[in-house]
């Protein structure tokens, strides 16, 4: 009756597994719809990597700032993003974000999408606005992504606390990302993805399509043959190793997203789903030979 059970509730089992790794495995591509739009990936070569320069900004309010969304992975040590404030020939002032956390945040470690805000209150300057510069300072390297990047002045009597949590920027917008050119970046010397967002999806949800179907297949060969289908699991299981290592190899030589984690997700579902159907296999094959010869054992009733 165990046996008869299990076969009926195996091929539900593998179909229930085919659409978990369908969903699962498209979450690269997923992920990279919500990140469309004007990003900016720049990598540091040296310790201060200039972004943008904005000759005689159009600014009339005393307090603006520079606003936007940054994201970064494993940066080391200290970093920060940096504006430098020119008033005439002369004077230079800047903002930069050294705080340990909020808008002013400073650049080290890992973090997703999150904004930014360096805001500068020019009250009491002698000379006239001349010039907005725009940097990235990353004393051991790295690289940042950045996007919505604007400059944004505020109305008169606005506090820096105001401006501060005012993460959306509501003051008046003054675009600048078309003043962040792709080709003005510095060259990104991380190791060049194995492939894109697009490809990574399919080959995680191609990848699952094949799995399920293989799932069915071992279902349907259970019901005749227990012991085939078990080995066509543990072939599946033991096989499921090498894309588990590729993963792990991807990710610590910092391939994006995209790259290592349609390779894990197969190296640790396969292992694990077609392991125990084919450990359950064996069980169920043992259990139908032992009755099989409890059977032949037991004397005709007369």
């Amino acid at each position: 009756m165990r046996i008869g059970v299990f076969n009926l509730l195996l091929p539900i089992m593998n179909n229930c597994f085919l659409l978990f790794a369908i969903v699962l495995s498209f979450l690269p591509v997923l992920r990279a719809e919500t990140e469309k739009g004007a990003v900016f990936r720049v990598a540091a070569d040296s310790p201060g990597s200039s972004l943008a320069v904005i000759a005689e900004p159009k600014i009339t309010t005393p307090l603006y700032a520079l606003v936007g969304e940054i994201k970064y992975e494993r940066i080391k040590g200290t970093g920060y993003l940096e504006l430098w404030n020119v008033f005439g020939s002369q004077q230079r002032y800047f903002s930069r974000s050294l705080a340990d956390t909020g808008p002013l945040q400073k650049i080290t470690g890992t973090t997703d999408w999150r904004p930014f805000v360096l805001p500068f209150d020019r009250t009491g300057a002698d000379a006239p606005l001349s010039q907005l510069a725009f940097n990235v300072v990353l004393p051991q390297g790295g690289a940042v992504s950045l996007r919505k990047v604007r400059l944004v002045q505020y109305p008169s009597g606005t506090t820096l606390d105001q401006a501060l949590a005012d993460t959306n920027a509501t003051g008046e917008s003054i675009g600048l990302e078309a003043s962040i050119p792709k080709k003005a970046a510095p060259i990104d010397k991380k190791p060049k993805a194995w492939w894109d967002n697009t490809t990574g999806g399919w080959i995680g949800g191609i990848t699952g399509v094949l799995a399920g179907l293989l799932g069915g297949f071992v279902g349907w060969t259970a019901r005749k043959n227990p012991r085939r289908a078990a080995s066509i699991c543990l072939l599946v299981a033991i096989g499921g190793i090498f894309p588990l290592a590729l993963g792990g190899l991807a990710f610590l030589r910092q391939q994006p997203y995209v790259v290592y984690y349609p390779l894990l997700l197969i190296g640790v579902l396969a292992p694990v789903v077609f392991g125990l159907n084919a450990c359950q296999l064996v069980k169920n094959s043992r259990r139908e030979e032992l009755r099989r010869i409890s059977a032949m054992d037991t004397p005709p009733s007369s």
